[in-house]
């Protein structure tokens, strides 16, 4: 497994997006990448058989849409009715042909989506 910062290279970020560093909520590397703006997305391609999406839950989150190579595949739900879940997979997939995919996160609804990091199996 490698794991993917949500600074990290390759990843493409569309809408309006802003970098929290130093929250101290036990965050992977102390920082995430958040929108507010339903729309915004993440994009990530990558090499392998499966990856995660690693965020936050929390009251303020919302859903999201998951495109794996270009094909709606999930809508999840990143509200928590209360506390906050730091690191949790919100979006995993394994089994994939080894091989070149991509994986696209698309803000549905919520105050904010996060991403707080990506596993590449």
């Amino acid at each position: 497994m490698v794991s993917v910062n949500n600074d990290g290279p390759g990843i493409v970020y569309g809408g309006t997006w802003s970098r929290s560093a130093g929250r101290g909520m036990g965050d992977y590397q102390d920082d995430v990448q958040y929108s507010e703006a339903d729309g915004s997305s993440f994009e990530y391609s990558f090499v392998g058989t499966g990856i995660d999406w690693v965020t936050e839950t929390h009251s303020s989150q919302g859903e999201a849409d998951v495109y794996l190579d270009g094909q709606l595949v999930d809508t999840v739900d990143t509200f928590l009715a209360e506390g906050r879940g730091v690191q949790q997979v919100v979006y995993s997939v394994r089994d994939l042909p080894n091989g070149s995919h991509n994986l696209r996160v698309v803000k549905k609804s919520g105050q904010f989506m996060l991403l707080d990091k990506l596993d590449v199996i």
